[in-house]
């Protein structure tokens, strides 16, 4: 879902900050506000649609004045938000997610890990290099064992460092681990969880995030549906040892460990609401169907999933 800007006004009238050029102001605006993740190029189809006033001429010109002054960059017709990252950024999102997954109990010691495709996948890169990167990290840090072409091994902690207790370790650290639910949200339909995990994962692929406003919105409607699975994903689990144990354990430490994590700007409130989006669809795909109608088939309806997070 696109944000529309404000109406732009008509041409030959200056807009009420005094900006000669309103288009400009409009693009500027939305660049320093981080609707753009760094390196995303930025189309004139998708401006059209949030400044559906300005011909494309228009925003051309403009877009070529930000690239003067340096808030776009140019190339063969091409414009880019600038990416001043450091080269490993994703190789350190990626080993801060997985170590905080393991410091939550995903993989108790002397378990292996996924496969390096499955982590790829669980930790939303498509660079095979950032899950090697991240591997190798930790295991310098000795919170795994790393063994050819065997699959990693989580470690006991080092001496001095917090125990790693296999969750569920008890209801009070789970419900310590997890965001305060400040505003009811969708339910954990199964149907509704997995479109809401495409559309997150499709908008973090394009690059562009909705408002600061509407990803607040989107964390605090989240925050219902992250308690009431993990929830019930400890009470379902607690205590016994069943097949499903592992795959409900790994996705609701995902979703602890992504609370863990800062926000950070807006691309990276993005990305965690992808992964936070994409783990609850598989923690509520691992979860055993009670016996009860109404959990978690059937439809309901999704008109916050739709508004807020599409």
């Amino acid at each position: 879902m696109s944000t529309v800007l404000p109406r732009m006004p008509a041409p030959g009238h200056p807009s009420r900050s005094g900006h000669p050029d309103p288009t400009a102001a409009l693009l500027r605006t939305r660049i320093e506000a981080g609707t753009y993740a760094p390196g995303t190029r930025i189309t004139l189809t998708e401006l059209g649609t949030v400044i559906p006033e300005a011909p494309r001429s228009r925003l051309r010109e403009a877009l070529d004045q930000l690239a003067a002054e340096g808030l776009v960059t140019a190339s063969a017709g091409l414009w880019r938000c600038p990416d001043h990252r450091p080269p490993d950024h994703a190789v350190t999102r990626t080993h801060r997610l997985l170590a905080s997954m393991i410091d939550h109990g995903a993989y108790p010691a002397g378990t292996a890990l996924p496969t390096r495709h499955l982590l790829a996948t669980i930790l939303m890169t498509d660079d095979p290099g950032d899950v090697r990167g991240a591997l190798g990290r930790l295991a310098d840090e000795r919170v795994i064992q790393l063994a050819g072409h065997a699959r990693p091994r989580a470690l006991a902690a080092p001496p001095g460092a917090p125990v790693r207790i296999a969750w569920p370790s008890g209801s009070n650290s789970v419900q310590a681990a997890l965001p305060t639910a400040l505003r009811p949200g969708a339910d954990s339909d199964r149907v509704t969880l997995g479109r809401a995990a495409c559309a997150a994962r499709a908008r973090v692929r394009s690059g562009i995030s909705p408002a600061p406003d509407i990803l607040t919105d989107q964390e605090l409607r989240i925050a219902y549906v992250v308690r009431v699975l993990v929830t019930r994903a400890y009470e379902k689990t607690a205590g016994t040892d069943t097949g499903v144990l592992p795959k409900v354990r790994s996705a609701a430490a995902r979703v602890m460990a992504c609370h863990a994590l800062p926000p950070g700007e807006p691309h990276e409130r993005q990305f965690r609401l992808a992964v936070l989006a994409t783990a609850l669809r598989d923690l509520v795909d691992a979860l055993p169907r009670p016996r009860t109608r109404g959990w978690p088939d059937s439809p309901f309806t999704a008109d916050i999933w739709s508004t807020h997070v599409y």
